[in-house]
């Protein structure tokens, strides 16, 4: 099981880095055999993870690390507070470690 740290730097170094490349970019790397036994990989691990949690961890998700918003601009777009986005993260990332 890994630690929340380590979800933590998934998270940061691999799933937002994924959403954030151009889809141009990530057709040339899908070719890398290091990328795909390992970026690719955890980014696909999260993705099936993500896909069985309730609707508003799946909400704090796409808005953190496939978005890359802020807690502010993600509890902005979510209608709650910055206090209530930065609790959902903390229930996220103990889901994850649960099911990851």
């Amino acid at each position: 099981m890994k630690s929340i740290e380590e979800i933590k730097i998934d998270l940061t170094n691999d799933v937002l880095f994924y959403y954030a490349i151009k889809p141009e970019a990530m057709k040339e790397m899908k070719n890398d055999p290091v990328l795909v036994n390992g970026l690719f990989k955890r980014v696909e691990a999260y993705e099936k993870a993500i896909k069985n949690a309730p609707l508003s961890l799946q909400a704090i998700f796409d808005y953190l690390y496939r978005k890359g918003l802020t807690q502010k601009e993600a509890s902005s777009k979510m209608g709650i507070s910055q206090g209530y986005a930065s609790k959902l993260n903390g229930k996220l990332l103990a889901y994850l470690q649960e099911n990851i």
